[in-house]
């Protein structure tokens, strides 16, 4: 966040020099809000793939233990 204030009279000239600083920054603003939407959506969508993973997996080794388990104990 940045902060700034300029004091002077009306028509003093202080809404262009503003501007020279509030332009650039409002376009690197506006790209790092598009990036970040796009970045956003990608990792959401990773996560749900890993989530999907995550949760075959823990299915699979239920399954492996299950097995295990049944057998009774290794003599």
């Amino acid at each position: 966040m940045l902060w700034g204030m300029l004091v002077g009279d009306p028509s003093a000239g202080k809404s262009p020099a503003l501007d020279v600083i509030t332009t650039p920054l409002s376009e690197i603003e506006r790209t790092l809000a598009d990036t970040f939407d796009k970045t956003s959506r990608d990792w959401e969508a990773k996560n749900q793939i890993a989530k999907i993973v995550a949760a075959e997996w823990a299915d699979s080794a239920n399954s492996v233990e299950k097995v295990f388990l049944d057998r009774g104990p290794i003599r």
